[in-house]
């Protein structure tokens, strides 16, 4: 650890390391006070377990597909955010525009139509 970056970066790592170590920790003591420690984990395993047999490899391919694209799809979401952002922005201006010049054409017939 040379600078202080370095140290900053060395502290936090350590810190989220406790952290999840200390979630991880509470879980299974929360586990251990329990009557029948572990059983719902194991019940839902389980449960899992016949799942994935009972789907076969392509319902599992087909969910794997699922969590692989997901990230993907959010990634996509992402990037098209701004491209949407400022398609609605010009939207609403030609809107703006339109109004405008609606408003300016029939305040224009107001004035040339008037007796004298």
């Amino acid at each position: 650890m040379n600078t202080y970056f370095d140290f900053i970066t060395h502290v936090k790592g350590v810190e989220y390391i406790i952290a999840i170590l200390f979630i991880f920790l509470f879980i299974l003591y929360w586990e251990f006070l329990k009557p029948k420690p572990f059983s719902s984990l194991a019940e839902h395993l389980r449960d899992d377990a016949e799942y994935i047999k009972r789907e076969g490899w392509r319902g599992n391919l087909r969910s794997a597909k699922t969590i692989i694209t997901a990230p993907l799809i959010g990634l996509l979401y992402i990037i098209a955010l701004p491209f949407i952002f400022i398609g609605v922005l010009i939207l609403i201006a030609f809107e703006m525009l339109e109004q405008g010049l609606t408003s300016i054409t029939h305040s224009e017939k107001k004035t040339l139509h008037k007796p004298t």
